[in-house]
């Protein structure tokens, strides 16, 4: 039963990897040049979107959790009383507690 979640788990590490492997790409190195920020501002940025990032992907699992239990009474959205709202609100809520 967790072997799915450990596979999506090392998904989410490439993920990670792929953005540590953008820096070396020249467009991406050109682009940089271009906005001509110091190397503290560029980490400053890659983190917070790093931080939204993941964020995301825990929002998106906090939601998946409830939905593999098919929203029985032990869930989140069934106690919030959501089972009738949209995927925008349930992402929100989400959201609101993956942060």
């Amino acid at each position: 039963m967790r072997l799915p979640r450990l596979i999506r788990f090392l998904k989410i590490i490439k993920v990670l990897k792929q953005i540590k492997i953008l820096r070396k790409y020249r467009w991406y190195k050109r682009f940089m040049n271009k906005l001509k920020m110091n190397a503290g501002i560029t980490r400053m940025i890659t983190g917070i979107i790093v931080t939204i990032v993941v964020t995301h992907l825990m929002a998106c699992f906090w939601y998946l959790s409830a939905k593999i239990l098919d929203f029985n009474p032990d869930t989140w959205v069934y106690r919030k009383g959501l089972l009738d709202a949209d995927p925008l609100t349930l992402y929100l809520w989400s959201l609101y507690w993956s942060v």
